[in-house]
């Protein structure tokens, strides 16, 4: 939902990992135009999962500009949590990010990002491409490739499906 540069939203994802099947994301800001196509975009996002065995919620705030250079959309964005999964190490993680329209409907995107957690020694590399197609005007399906430098089924590489409906 947006009025302005405001805007709030909601979703939910099956996930497995630590006993958790289900999360749910919450997440509000502000966009401010800040000349041209370049914008700021500051707010702040909720992880929460649904039944885990201890409290592993966090809480992001998010700073990203974006810009484009004719089509091509180019984007930075940076994540910072002081309490990263419930374990009270703080973590940033940043990713960069570019869309290519293709045809009319068809929009080609990618992303690479990195994420850091003190303390930990788990600090990880992860990126996604895709096509989104535009099925009705604020309805869209995105077909995304995802993986990572983490090693493990867990963490594996997937394909995955979304259906987005803006209003």
């Amino acid at each position: 939902v947006t009025a302005g540069g405001f805007y709030a939203g909601a979703g939910t994802e099956n996930v497995d990992f630590a006993g958790v099947k289900q999360e749910y994301d919450l997440w509000a800001g502000y966009v401010l135009p800040l000349g041209g196509t370049t914008k700021l975009d500051v707010g702040v996002v909720r992880y929460g999962y649904v039944d885990a065995p201890a409290d592993i919620d966090t809480v992001e705030i998010k700073g990203a500009l974006s810009t484009s250079v004719g089509q091509t959309g180019l984007g930075l964005a940076a994540y910072w949590t002081p309490d990263y999964c419930g374990t009270d190490n703080s973590a940033i993680y940043t990713e960069v990010t570019a869309s290519q329209p293709l045809m009319d409907k068809l929009t080609l995107s990618g992303a690479v990002g990195y994420q850091s957690i003190s303390n930990s020694g788990a600090d990880y590399v992860n990126w996604n491409a895709g096509l989104k197609y535009e099925v009705l005007p604020g309805a869209s399906v995105d077909v995304r490739y995802h993986d990572t430098d983490e090693a493990g089924d867990v963490f594996g590489s997937r394909i995955v499906g979304s259906f987005a409906i803006g209003f």
